[in-house]
């Protein structure tokens, strides 16, 4: 559990910081996550839950300052992203 808590800890820190997006911040919770589940009991359980929504709250109110924003080339890498009605037209 506090391999899992120091990992998270580092890719929220990394969040913060404008680092990483918020498309790499979940891919990285998620393998740590993922990661950690085989090691952890059922009394694990409850510890990993208030790990995980704390992290989440703290990424929500980031977000929430960050305001709105286009996704950047990264986050979106198949390109702009069309109204429908513009898309099945085919055009561009």
């Amino acid at each position: 559990m506090e391999k899992f808590k120091l990992e998270t800890a580092g890719i929220l820190d990394s969040f913060m910081k404008g680092d990483i997006g918020f498309p790499q911040y979940i891919t990285a919770t998620d393998a740590a996550f993922a990661g950690a589940m085989p090691r952890l009991g059922n009394l694990d359980i409850p510890q990993l839950r208030a790990v995980m929504l704390g992290n989440h709250n703290t990424v929500m109110e980031e977000m929430l300052r960050r305001g709105p924003s286009e996704p950047s080339e990264a986050e979106n890498p198949v390109g702009p992203v069309l109204p429908l009605k513009q898309a099945l037209r085919g055009e561009n």
